[in-house]
């Protein structure tokens, strides 16, 4: 009888780190997305859009990370030499609307909430 409860509790806590896992990447992937369309709707400067993925949950604090196409081995012996050539560092949907003169994105991303002393930690 106390194998079966043994093996019972086993499985009991393998579904609960399985069904964890699963739900913490759903939440991941969601996120993700709203940050992606969040910057893509900024970019066009879409204002309905925008507030409606607000509503939705999108970061106004995501950063916009330029896509590194390079071989993954040179990424990583990269970043061991830390050795940035070619590459641009992130930046805030904040500082991008401003380097864009999007006057209007810029006070709708501040009265969101957005930080203004958000540091680049890349």
């Amino acid at each position: 009888m106390k194998r079966r409860r043994g093996y019972s509790t086993t499985i009991f806590v393998l579904l609960a780190i399985i069904g964890l896992t699963i739900g913490l990447t759903r939440r991941w992937i969601r996120q993700t997305r709203l940050d992606h369309e969040l910057i893509a709707a900024l970019a066009e400067y879409r204002p309905e859009i925008v507030l409606s993925l607000f509503k939705r949950g999108a970061n106004p604090n995501v950063l916009e990370v330029p896509q590194d196409n390079r071989p993954l081995w040179d990424v990583l012996t990269d970043n061991l030499h830390e050795k940035h050539a070619g590459y641009e560092f992130p930046s805030t949907v904040l500082t991008q609307a401003a380097y864009d003169y999007k006057i209007e994105a810029v006070r709708l991303l501040l009265t969101k909430g957005t930080k203004v002393h958000l540091k680049n930690t890349a």
